[in-house]
This record gives C-alpha cells, structure tokens and sequence, in this order.
C-alpha cells in the first residue's frame, strides 16, 4: 500500500536529561495499564501523563487508541511519571489530538500500556487484546492530520440530523468526496491486521482525522450505517484490504479461521507474527497460545500443524506459496505467510463431482514427526496423461506459453462429460481446472454454476487473445454463448484480461493431466 506523508504538527522541547520510564511488572493475567493523559487548554504544551496500574474487570472508564503502528526511525519524546519516554511521531501526534483541553482521560494504548521489551507480557497482553477492546467505553481511531480533503467526509457525516441537506451537499461535491475518501483509505491505518478486532469488538469508535472527528462507522458506511446518500459516494475503487474488512466486518464468525487468516496477512505488518497473532487473538480459544518469543518460523509452523490437528483439515495448505517465495527456516509444506499477494495457490482436481482445493479431511494416520507432515493418502484414480509443466517464471504473453497451454486445451478434450452425466461442458470444467477455483458438490448447484458462470465471460474473452484455439474449435457454442453474455451485459472484451493472472499463479510449476477416471486437475 502507498504511504502518503501527512504532515505532524510541531512539538515542545522536553527535558532529555530526565530519567527514561521504565514499565513495573504487572501482577497478574489479568492485570492492565492505562496511560492518563492530563489536559491542556491550549494544546502547546508537552504531553504528560501517568501510568495506572488496574485490572481488566475492575478498570475506571478508558478508552482504546488505536493508530498506525510503524517502524520509523523517527521519534520523540512524552513526559510519564516525571521521566521520558519514546514514541514514534505518528504515536504522538494521536495523543494529542485525544488530549482533552480540561480533564485528565484514560486510554489504553498498546506502544505504551504494554512493555515491549517483554516477550510474556506482550504474549499475554495480546491474548485478553479482544477483552481490553469490549471493556472500554470507546475506540478512538486516529487516522493523521487533516490533509487531501479530508474534512470533506466527516463535513459530510457531522450531522445526521440533516440528512437531506448532506444529501444535497454530496451530491454537488461527488467527484471531491469520492476522491477524498480514496485517497484516505489508502492511509497507513487501513493495512493493519488488528483493524478488525478492534472495530468488531469496540462499544463505539470515533474517527479522529487532525481537528475532525466523527463516528467512525457513520464515516466509513460500516454495521448498517450506510445510507443512500453516503453509499453513492463511496462506490469507487478500494484497497483490497479495506474491500475484505467493508464485506465482511458484520458477518465473519469468530470460528472462521480462513477468512479472518485471508484477512490478516493480506493487511501490512512490521512484526511478520502479527498476522497469525491477530487471528489468535480475535477467535479466543486454544488453537495455540501467543508466544513472541518465538521465531517467525515457529509460529507459522506451529500454528500450521495445530490447525491441521485440531480440525482434522488440510485447507490450510491453500496459502502455500510458489517455491521462490518459501521461507528458509520453514519445512516445506508450512505456508509463509508473511507473503501478502501469493502468485501461486493449490492445485486444484476436477474428480467426478466436485474440485478440491486441499481442503480434504485428513485420512487416518496423518501425523507430524519434528518437521515433517506424515499423511496418508487414498487411491482415487489414476493419471492417464499429463500435459507440459509451465515454469514458474511466465506470464500469459509469453512465447513459451502457447504451446503449453495448447498440450493441456488437447488433453482437456480427452474427457467426455456426457460419458458421467456432467451438466457442464469439457471447457466450463477445464476453466475452473485451470484456474484453481474451489466449486464443491459440483453436480449441478445453483452456488456452484454459479460461480463457475461468473468466470466464464472473463475465460472466454481472455481465450480469445491468449488461447491457441483447440477448444474454440471443438466447443464453439461455449464461446458464442459467452460472447451474447458480454453484449447483454455490456461488459468490455479487456474485461477477461485479469484472468490470465489466475491461470499462472494456479498453474506456475505444475502440470494439466486427466486420468482414467475421467477427471482432470493441476498437479
């Protein structure tokens, strides 16, 4: 995701020759700090406040600051307790603005709240991360200062009771509205893998944007609060990140460890054990318990292997990505999921009715040895034909990859789908092949057709550009319906081009066979 700089106001001098702060231990499980953050009227003075040591349930009225954690080099310094302490830039900047002009506030803030130079209190910490969240009275989310006209949006949410007036107002300023709010998704705070915890797990969250703040929800069209007039602004191009967290944030179950997992390590994270560890810390149950002083191969692998055992399933084994992209000191079936755009996915078997994408229960006998997975497998069928392998480093464009695309179109044809009563066509099944897509109980399902129908239109177009014709000559009332299928729909012919990326990543370093049982696959 691109930075964008948004300038942090200037900062007072600070005495750098007081003593540095220095966390005290925390006295049980469930034991928490919270920082108090004294007031000032005027908003120039130096940030100062104390630490207070309570418990999770017996806690005085505090809210969570959530921010954009980085890296940067770049620090400065707040005053706790009469010493110093560090924070980063953007850090201080949110303080500030959550600093109220009067009275004395409570927050819970994880930079500061959590000592990080302690592996056990961050692991325990992160555990009771979803309580901490539940039992403040509020999640204040600091976005950065006001820049690329943002206060356009929280101009236009400020006030829900004139609808009708905002209304107005959005409409005769889309074009900057719809160009504000792209432009704020694409902060730092939007790719970060703990965003759903906090927004799915909070009483309320307020957006806080420089001077601006407005309930984050009311914002962003999120838990219902979309309305007419807001949800034509924002039908614009997203980041992918925030299209996973907008879909899905009412609905993903907290027992749903693939999408909550698609989720995290598609966001950006500075400690690449933060993606798994979200997930932990959101589900709150005993997959595996978080552990910093772990490496990031430990945790990838454990928290591999203890899925695989507790849920008898390999659909994990989805994530495992092309061999340039493995992790060194991980064994060679353990996913790396510190990929976040994977280029390579599982193969995937067209068997009779259905397609598997390794999401097959584990047979008995499957079990792990030190670093190595020991399973066994069930005789299905046998491969008749493989066609050539397509390397690892080729794109739909490339001379090489005609004429193996052109063996696996001919092996293709040697499956006759009337011979076992399909209802789909030898091309509607080779496309899903091709591509890796999951379409289970594959004899006829309306959720099954359908998604095989949506890729259709977009195979048939790009086949057009990069097939070798093989199929278009044997199976032409395919593509002549997809054509009327685009024309209906008014769809472009550059509308199919994505799915030649598709076909690659499923298809880099295997091979298209069909076997005696009339099946085909990529292996």
């Amino acid at each position: 995701m691109t930075s964008h700089f948004i300038p942090h106001p200037p900062q007072p001098a600070l005495d750098h020759t007081r003593a540095v702060f220095k966390h005290e231990n925390l006295f049980g499980a469930l034991s928490i700090r919270l920082l108090e953050i004294q007031p000032d009227a005027f908003d120039v003075g130096i940030i100062t406040g104390r630490i207070v040591h309570t418990t999770l349930y017996g806690a005085p009225p505090y809210e969570v600051l959530s921010y954009s954690r980085d890296a940067s080099p770049s620090i400065t310094y707040i005053q706790i307790d009469e010493t110093i302490y560090a924070v980063t830039q953007k850090l201080w900047s949110a303080l500030r603005r959550v600093r109220h002009p009067h009275e004395a506030i409570l927050v819970w803030v994880d930079a500061i709240c959590v000592n990080q130079e302690n592996a056990e209190e961050r692991s325990m910490q992160t555990m009771i991360l979803r309580d901490i969240v539940r039992e403040a009275t509020a999640l204040r989310v600091y976005l950065g200062e006001s820049a690329e006209d943002s206060a356009l949006l929280f101009e236009a949410a400020n006030d829900s009771k004139r609808r009708a007036e905002r209304s107005r107002f959005l409409k005769s300023t889309s074009n900057e509205v719809q160009s504000a709010f792209q432009k704020m998704l694409m902060r730092d705070w939007f790719d970060q893998p703990w965003n759903l915890l906090e927004l799915k797990c909070c009483k309320k969250a307020t957006a806080v944007c420089g001077e601006d703040s407005e309930d984050f929800f009311v914002v962003f069209g999120l838990k219902g609060s979309r309305s007419n007039h807001f949800g034509s602004v924002h039908t614009i191009t997203k980041p992918t990140s925030w299209q996973l967290l907008e879909r899905n944030i009412d609905s993903w179950d907290t027992s749903e460890l693939g999408p909550l997992l698609g989720y995290a390590i598609y966001c950006r994270s500075i400690d690449p054990r933060d993606a798994i560890f979200a997930v932990l810390a959101y589900i709150n149950h005993e997959i595996m318990v978080v552990d910093y002083s772990l490496s990031t191969a430990q945790v990838y692998q454990q928290f591999t292997q203890h899925v695989i055992e507790k849920t008898n399933n390999l659909w994990l084994l989805h994530w495992k990505k092309a061999p340039g992209e493995h992790h060194a000191a991980l064994p060679s079936w353990c996913p790396n999921f510190s990929i976040v755009n994977p280029t390579m996915y599982m193969p995937n078997v067209f068997y009779k009715y259905y397609t598997s994408i390794a999401r097959q229960t584990c047979l008995p006998g499957l079990r792990f040895s030190h670093n190595h997975l020991i399973a066994k497998g069930q005789h299905l069928d046998t491969i008749k034909a493989l066609g050539d392998e397509m390397p690892t480093h080729i794109h739909t464009s490339s001379p090489d990859f005609a004429p193996i695309f052109r063996s696996w179109e001919r092996l293709a044809l040697q499956i006759n789908p009337a011979t076992n009563n399909w209802t789909a066509s030898c091309t509607d099944i080779f496309l899903v092949t091709i591509c890796a897509r999951n379409l289970t109980n594959y004899s006829g399902s309306y959720e099954a057709w359908g998604r095989m129908a949506s890729s259709a239109p977009g195979f048939a177009s790009w086949y057009k550009h990069f097939g070798t014709g093989v199929l278009g000559a044997a199976d032409p009332v395919f593509f002549a319906e997809q054509e009327a299928v685009q024309r209906w729909f008014d769809q472009s012919p550059a509308s199919g081009y994505y799915f030649g990326d598709s076909v690659v990543a499923a298809g880099k370093g295997r091979r298209f066979f069909v076997s005696e049982g009339e099946s085909m696959g990529l292996a």
